[in-house]
């Protein structure tokens, strides 16, 4: 999951796992470009990996490589994106063509 805001988007989901009724996915981590995204605390509550990836200057295709990355790191295999607030690159769309969800 990648997200910029509260996370109330989420929360269902997140029902939805605790329940059962997407029986084998699960969240492997969320990941914000805001420090103090409420997203990341919802995550900890639930006991999910919530990690600030700061914006530190770099160009839209280089954040994008970085966060590609953490997410491949972390065997990611669909991403969520809940409450993002950034354009996404060209390189970051293609590499997960079909397998973003906005």
């Amino acid at each position: 999951v990648i997200g910029s805001t509260r996370g109330s988007s989420l929360q269902p989901v997140l029902r939805a796992l605790a329940s059962g009724a997407l029986s084998g996915a699960y969240i492997s981590i969320v990941v914000s470009n805001k420090k103090d995204a409420p997203i990341l605390e919802r995550a900890r509550q639930h006991g999910i990996k919530a990690l600030h990836l700061p914006l530190s200057g770099r160009s839209r295709e280089d954040y994008d490589a970085a966060l590609t990355a953490i997410l491949e790191e972390r065997g990611v295999q669909l991403i969520l994106l809940v409450g993002w607030m950034r354009i996404l690159s060209a390189p970051f769309c293609r590499r997960w063509r079909r397998r973003a969800l906005n």
